[in-house]
């Protein structure tokens, strides 16, 4: 009779933490979920200005959904490469974002191309900008400002 009624409690004891374990997953469906993460996807490219000259220096950053996703260095007019081991741009975003658009700056100004979030690839995006500030370039020539000797001096070799 004893050993009975400890099986009953035991039983009962076993339904109620079932019970609680289905209520509280339930609580936390209700609650929502995270986001599953996805692959990142990344793009290198060249950078050119609304002429077609190279943007030699600066930066290219990615945005998406209002929130920086990454930048990298322009060398060259190239930002990235595609070779296994070459630095990218990289985006990462999660599966609600797939398919949001991601805009692109080159050295603070909005680039011409956007693209789509698609996650686990590797894309292969030139970019163009309309009045992209260039690095500054110095076009002053140089200009002999003294000499020594002074021009003209005698005796010198001597």
């Amino acid at each position: 009779m004893r050993r009975q009624r400890h099986v009953r409690l035991l039983s009962m004891l076993v339904v109620a933490a079932l019970l609680l374990a289905v209520m509280g997953g339930g609580l936390a469906l209700a609650q929502g979920t995270p986001s599953a993460p996805v692959l990142p996807q990344s793009f290198w490219g060249s950078v050119k200005d609304a002429s077609g000259n190279p943007i030699i220096s600066g930066t290219v950053e990615a945005w998406m959904s209002g929130v920086k996703q990454d930048s990298i260095a322009i060398v060259n007019g190239q930002y990235g490469g595609p070779a296994g081991f070459d630095e990218r741009l990289v985006v990462q975003g999660t599966s609600e974002e797939v398919g949001k658009t991601i805009e692109f700056y080159v050295n603070g100004v909005k680039a011409n191309e956007t693209y789509q979030y698609a996650p686990g690839e590797k894309t292969n995006l030139n970019l163009t900008v309309a009045g992209a500030p260039q690095p500054p370039q110095d076009t002053t020539p140089p200009a002999v400002v003294s000499t020594d000797p002074a021009d003209g001096a005698t005796g010198v070799w001597g």
